[in-house]
């Protein structure tokens, strides 16, 4: 059910719009929370039950031999980002990882992360970390210049970086920052590296993968009012509508690649993570107060990485 015109009403009647908003969050917060306990039961079925599939590092659905493949990981210097990008540099990718550190010193740090926690099974693998700002549309578009000069075709493109459960603020382009952040410059990033992506000369065509959440399935879109300037404003809220924003890209692009398969040789994919425990949720009230639960509900990352990214 869309409740847009509910909220956009409520926040017309003379009551100060605080209280709108503290309204909102709360309900919107119970929308997720609910969700949350749902999944977090299906966490647990998926942990213990032996009739559920189980991922191990040989997974026969990745190739092993990825040399002579380039992937992009963004927000690959922690959480799950930093896990895939490990397991592709592992089976001989190039992986380039997308970093908002402005030091160097700490976009190398990355870098020797990668290299030194895990064996390679393929040698010839390359980690490099790139600066770009999700932030600032134009650095995205800079990025995907730069990475055009640099390589010939790109085989995967790993949508990861995000924000969650964010206060409300704007970016310098006018954007709420889970919209901007999580979708945005995601989708303008995916439009852009479209070209290069075609030039993949693989058997299998390039793949995009928009790292999305379950969190999307209580909100609906409040499509007149993307950036809440008219309707109260609710972190939970926000990160949903983003999610759903990837999941809804991701289905247009599908239809627009079925209708131009000649001129581009690409796979989109959205997935859920599942409950992974990963800096995202330093958010979220009883992650903190529980830290060892949620270690042992969520999924959690078996090499040595940081906690945080996606």
């Amino acid at each position: 059910m869309n409740d847009y015109l509910l909220w956009h009403l409520l926040y017309q009647v003379p009551l100060p719009s605080r209280f709108i908003d503290v309204l909102f969050t709360v309900y919107t917060a119970i929308q997720l929370y609910i969700l949350g306990a749902i999944y977090v039961v299906k966490e647990i079925h998926r942990k213990f039950s032996s009739s559920v599939r189980k991922l191990t590092p040989d997974e026969p659905d990745i190739p092993n031999n990825l040399l002579k493949y380039v992937a992009i990981v963004t927000g690959g210097s922690r959480g799950i980002g930093l896990s895939v990008a490990k397991d592709l540099y592992r089976r001989g990718c190039t992986v380039i990882i997308t970093s908002s550190a402005t030091a160097e010193g700490e976009r190398r740090k990355v870098a020797d992360e990668v290299r030194h926690s895990v064996t390679p099974t393929v040698p010839g693998g390359r980690v490099l970390v790139w600066w770009v700002d999700f932030r600032q549309l134009s650095t995205v578009a800079d990025f995907a210049a730069r990475f055009s000069r640099t390589f010939a075709s790109l085989d995967i493109l790993v949508n990861n970086a995000g924000v969650m459960f964010v206060e409300k603020a704007y970016t310098g382009d006018g954007f709420e920052y889970h919209y901007q952040i999580n979708y945005l410059s995601h989708a303008l990033l995916t439009w852009l590296l479209m070209p290069v992506m075609h030039r993949a000369n693989k058997v299998s065509p390039a793949r995009v993968v928009n790292v999305s959440s379950s969190t999307h399935y209580p909100r609906s879109l409040f499509i007149e009012d993307l950036q809440s300037l008219k309707t109260p404003y609710s972190p939970f809220h926000a990160y949903a509508q983003s999610k759903l924003c990837q999941v809804m890209f991701t289905y247009f692009m599908a239809d627009w690649l079925k209708k131009h398969q000649g001129e581009y040789r690409v796979l989109v994919n959205s997935l859920h993570p599942g409950v992974a425990k990963t800096g995202l949720y330093q958010h979220v009230w009883w992650v903190k107060i529980f830290p060892r639960i949620a270690r042992l509900l969520f999924r959690v990352s078996s090499s040595r990485s940081g906690g945080g990214g996606r």
